[in-house]
Parts: structure tokens; sequence; C-alpha cells
């Protein structure tokens, strides 16, 4: 009966404490770009999309993917809303999944994954799926967020799932380590990095539940930034961005595409790919060129040859896997001009695949 009164009165309870707070109201500008609401094809779950402004379908886009608190008292859309600035500003696709179990009448906190919770999970990775077969997705840009309630689930997608993403920065999240397989989350423990943020005078229950995500996931080998925001329960994805932006940034420091003849030179051209890396990576494990929408990849050669017979624009992505099994990932997009401007159509092939028509 004791554990009856906790779970229906303690949610309501601070959930009013937050909004005294402010921290549900979004105080971000809104972004430019398309606010969408989808149903997901596989699971019927509704979700919302941020599309960035200006959108370019020949890019691949970093996705963020960012799980709300508690119902009523926060959900799904604002955080597109939050994040619609950032993403117009860094070039994100933002999608945030409606949680059945981030509700009022739901665990709180969170100390077991019911078939309630796990059907959230599977609506999560459901949607996650169709985003990225729907819109131009880099895999290799994946950031998975959360605020407040929304931070339990996040904890164990991310620990259970950890292929999907490529960093982790939940926001003011709860976090309960008894819904967590500790051996399962050090499988990703060297290849993604993680920062979270708390506030000196937010909620003691929040605060105190980040400290202990934070000594939990060291604990378990991952390089965790963390910062005192000094503030109360409040939406920061600025903080959140930043973060991202230095692991997208550092992959492209630690890999570069090296392309000769460079961008410039007319079709039809054949083309090599070197890849310069820096001394930070170990021993290299393999090699993986994707051609995105052109023919003949992926590639798996050091340095593959590419021959090029028509003009356009030839996004290039190399993803390097060391000795560690820690991933290196940058983009290129080679420019192609035509003498003429007859035919835009373009296609290419590996050149020691190819084979004259």
């Amino acid at each position: 009966m004791r554990r009856f009164w906790f779970n229906v009165f303690l949610p309501p309870f601070l959930a009013a404490i937050t909004l005294f707070m402010g921290g549900c109201p979004v105080y971000q500008e809104p972004g430019q770009g398309k606010e969408l609401l989808r149903t997901c094809r596989k699971v019927s779950r509704d979700y919302w999309l941020y599309i960035p402004k200006p959108h370019n379908p020949e890019r691949r886009y970093p996705l963020v993917v960012t799980l709300h608190g508690m119902k009523p008292y926060d959900s799904a859309r604002p955080h597109v809303q939050m994040w619609g600035k950032l993403a117009d500003q860094h070039q994100y696709i933002v999608v945030a999944p409606v949680l059945m179990t981030s509700d009022s009448f739901g665990q709180f906190p969170l100390r077991k994954m019911g078939p309630a919770e796990m059907e959230d999970v599977r609506a999560v990775l459901a949607i996650m799926d169709e985003v990225e077969e729907d819109w131009e997705i880099d895999p290799h840009g994946v950031l998975l967020s959360s605020w407040s309630m929304g931070g339990y689930l996040a904890s164990y997608v991310l620990t259970e799932y950890g292929d999907r993403f490529t960093a982790y920065a939940p926001l003011e999240s709860n976090f309960h380590d008894s819904i967590l397989n500790a051996a399962h989350a050090r499988r990703w423990a060297k290849s993604i990095p993680v920062f979270m943020f708390y506030g000196s005078v937010d909620l003691n229950v929040v605060t105190s539940q980040v400290k202990d995500s934070i000594a939990w996931f060291r604990a378990q080998g991952y390089t965790v930034q963390t910062k005192d925001a000094g503030i109360g329960h409040e939406r920061h994805p600025e903080l959140a961005a930043q973060f991202f932006e230095q692991v997208l940034a550092q992959q492209r420091r630690d890999v570069e595409i090296v392309v000769t003849p460079p961008s410039g030179v007319p079709a039809p051209l054949a083309i090599n790919l070197w890849p310069a890396l820096s001394s930070r990576i170990a021993d290299v494990r393999t090699y993986v060129w994707d051609f995105g929408r052109l023919a003949g990849g992926p590639s798996y050669q050091k340095s593959p040859n590419v021959l090029i017979r028509q003009p356009g624009d030839y996004p290039i992505t190399l993803t390097v896997i060391d000795s560690k099994g820690q991933r290196h990932i940058t983009s290129t997009v080679l420019r192609v001009p035509s003498p003429s401007t007859a035919d835009r159509n373009p296609s290419a092939t590996p050149y020691n695949n190819y084979r004259s028509q």
C-alpha cells in the first residue's frame, strides 16, 4: 500500500514542482524547418519529426533521437521544438517518439522493464528504422538524448542497442541501474562518448540520479563529460548540441579523405581515394568506403580507384574500424563538373570492378 501511494502521488507532485521551477516550457526560439507528425508503419506509434531548413536531399544528415519526459508535463512535440533552431544551425534531423511509459502514472522510479516499457523500446527502434529508410540519415552520426523521465528508457536503449548510436547526451535525466545490464553496456564503452549535465538547483531526485548515472557509466568504462549548469529543471539542448558537434569534429580530424585528382576536374575521370589517418588511431582492422547513391559500393579496399563517367556531386563516406573496435568516420563531397551541361545524370563504378559497356 505504501508503494501504491508513492507511485500515484509522487510523480504528479514532482511534475508540479517542475512546472513551478520553469522546467517544462520550451524557451528556445523556434526553427524555420518543418515539424511533421507521423505514425510508424511497423508499430502504429506516433512520432514527431523535424526537418531542418534548408534541406538538401542530396546530403546525409546527422540524426538526433530524443526521448521525452513525464506526460502530461512533457511530450514528444516540445522536443522537436526545442531542437528546431539548433537543427537548422547544425543541419540535424530530429525525431521524438511518443512514449507510453514516460507518464505520471508510470513506474517512478523505473526499476523494472515490464511489457509496456519493452513495447516503448520496440517502438523507438522501429521509428528509427523508418526515419533512416525515409530520409537521408548518416548512420555514423546518431545522437541519443533525453530529458527528465525519458532518461530511464534512454539508458536502457543505449546500453542494449549501442551499435545504433554515435554519442549519448541525456539532459537532466532520471536513471536507475536496476534496469541495466552492465556486461551489455560495456560492449559500447570504447566507441560511444557520453555527456551528462545537471543543475545544482534542480530537483534533488533528478540531480542525485544524474550523479548515479555518471558514476555507473564511468564504472563500465565510458568516457563521460559532465557539467553542473547551475540551473533548475530546464531544457538546454544547446549543451548536447555542443557536445555532439565536438564528437563529429573529432571524427573528421581523425580521418580525412584524400582524393586524386581533387574536385573540379571534369568527367569522365578516374580518381584514387586514400585514407589519411591521425596518430590517435590504433592498428586498422577494416576500411569501409560508402559511395552513397552511386553504384559499385561499398568497397573494403584501403585505397580504391573509382571511375566517374558523368558530372555531379558525389558524397563519399569512409569508416575506419581500428583494432579496439572503435569507429572513425568522415565524409566528403566530390564535385565533378562537365565540359557541357547536356548530361547531368551521375553514375560511378569502382574502377577495379569496372567493365566498359
